[in-house]
């Protein structure tokens, strides 16, 4: 009925064109692809693929996470005018082994392998943008990216940036912040609350501070495995199969998603090559 695919990044390709080539629905954790020639691959035989799909970017199920999208959709700040987000954890201060570490396999570093999970919520948020530069550091790896800084640039004026690396100091638990700028105030969204400012009363929220927990938010579930976002995310994905529930397209990253977010990944490491050169992405999906 579903095939479920939480195995080394190298190996996903076949198994997701064998799903595809046998209509069956699939989740495969993330990221699906390890080239912009496997997504590439992979969208030529979309075109009659009738079932279910989803990739693993479980953060968009973080209740902190979910509040951000919910304020933004509903345009509580306004037109949005800059962003900054940064996703850091101590994890690498010493060359790494296993395949992680050889781009051949693995597609590459910080940026594929952790910094994908911001780029899919940046996304989210905003849309596709326009142009991309980024800039890219190996601290302590031969053959991949320890760091990247990312500039993003959008055709209605919005720009923003994000910072990431697994070699950031006293971060013992994986950390992600978004900050955004709007019209009629901020928002600040991280695995743990909101923060809401305004220069006027909006509706349900009233000038000045809001501040929302994940306590405050809720995100409770039946069985927890591993954390509330994981349990919700699986939720989610199987009864968009059983109840084929278009309503969910909003929340599911499915492999369409993927294929857009390769390209995106793509055009960070392209522009990283030539030292930050800005890279046209070519998507204009909203």
């Amino acid at each position: 009925d579903v095939v479920f695919i939480t195995t080394p990044i190298s190996t996903h390709y076949e198994m997701i064109k064998f799903c595809i080539d046998k209509n069956i629905s699939f989740f495969v954790e993330k990221p699906a692809f390890s080239t912009i020639d496997q997504s590439n691959s992979i969208r030529e035989c979309l075109f009659d693929y009738k079932a279910k799909s989803m990739v693993g970017y479980m953060m968009r199920y973080v209740s902190t996470f979910k509040k951000g999208k919910e304020l933004i959709s509903n345009n509580v700040i306004g037109n949005i005018r800059h962003f900054e987000g940064t996703m850091y954890i101590s994890q690498l201060f010493k060359p790494g082994k296993g395949w992680r570490y050889n781009p051949e396999i693995s597609g590459g570093g910080v940026v594929i392998h952790q910094t994908c999970h911001i780029l899919d919520l940046i996304n989210w948020y905003f849309g596709y943008p326009n142009k991309i530069g980024a800039v890219t550091n190996k601290w302590f790896s031969s053959n991949v990216e320890d760091h990247a800084h990312i500039n993003f640039n959008y055709n209605n004026n919005l720009s923003g940036w994000v910072d990431s690396t697994w070699s950031k100091y006293n971060k013992r638990m994986l950390t992600t912040k978004i900050h955004c700028e709007g019209e009629y105030g901020s928002i600040s969204i991280d695995d743990d609350c909101v923060k809401l400012f305004l220069t006027n009363d909006n509706g349900e929220y009233k000038k000045g501070w809001t501040k929302l927990s994940k306590i405050d938010l809720g995100n409770g579930v039946d069985i927890d495995f591993g954390a509330p976002y994981y349990s919700i995310q699986n939720r989610d994905f199987i009864e968009s199969i059983q109840k084929n529930d278009h309503n969910k397209k909003n929340e599911i990253h499915d492999i369409g998603e993927s294929i857009r977010l390769q390209k995106i990944i793509d055009c960070i490491y392209s522009s990283a090559q030539s030292n930050g050169e800005l890279r046209k992405v070519g998507l204009n999906e909203k």
